[in-house]
């Protein structure tokens, strides 16, 4: 999971957030009247989170998958947090993304998964600027909490894989075949280590805003350059 470093937010959420919503109820109901902004709120975000999903960085449409704007703190939890810019990511599949056959309600992955699960104890945001030393992406596809964490971090991190479902064999599967093609050509190029490194840059460095392809914190962590 990569940091979102948030930088402005839009009008309409500004104007929406100046009397903020009491309850879970109220939340709801104002949110299905934001709808007609959430297309540019979307857009906004994405951009900042450079095309990847703010929970898994996958690319979604490289995968045939829809999005969904995700309130962090679910806002039936916390309803004052509902027009909160900091508390919006852009995550992977849209509420008809669940009706695939690899993806039904025990396979799907990110805010669909998490769902109005949330403990502000537990649950560990992409918003935070540490949040990449907290997970250790595998070769095989999975990942796991870093090894160096203190005990209290371990479990906020297997928390958070856990309420993510982060190690869904949708997302295993991609990892691993992502880092296996990169590997492949970083292997090709062993001979020039000049090129091995321009190779891990391009996958790792946005392009025009952009990263171009998915996973890229398990793409550093197993390049080995």
């Amino acid at each position: 999971m990569r940091f979102i470093n948030r930088v402005v937010t839009t009008i309409h959420l500004e104007n929406y957030n100046t009397t903020k919503p009491t309850d879970g109820a109220e939340a709801k109901s104002r949110w299905k009247r934001f709808s007609s902004f959430k297309g540019h709120l979307s857009s906004q975000i994405l951009n900042e989170q450079h095309g990847l999903c703010g929970y898994t960085e996958l690319i979604p449409s490289d995968y045939g998958l829809g999005t969904h704007l995700e309130h962090i703190k679910p806002k039936s939890k916390y309803p004052l947090e509902t027009f909160s810019y900091k508390n919006l990511i852009v995550s992977s599949l849209s509420h008809t993304d669940s009706q695939r056959a690899d993806l039904n309600k025990n396979k799907n992955f990110g805010g669909q998964y998490k769902n109005n699960e949330y403990d502000e104890n537990s649950f560990l945001s992409c918003t935070r600027s540490d949040i990449a030393n907290f997970f250790t992406y595998l070769n095989d596809g999975y990942i796991q909490p870093n090894r160096n964490l203190s005990d209290l971090e371990t479990k906020q991190a297997l928390y958070t894989i856990d309420t993510l479902n982060l190690n869904a064999i949708f997302l295993v599967n991609r990892r691993r075949q992502v880092i296996q093609n990169i590997n492949d050509e970083i292997y090709d190029s062993l001979n020039q280590p000049a090129l091995a490194k321009e190779i891990i840059n391009y996958y790792t460095t946005p392009q025009n805003g952009l990263f171009p392809a998915s996973f890229v914190t398990a793409i550093q962590q197993n390049s080995g350059i």
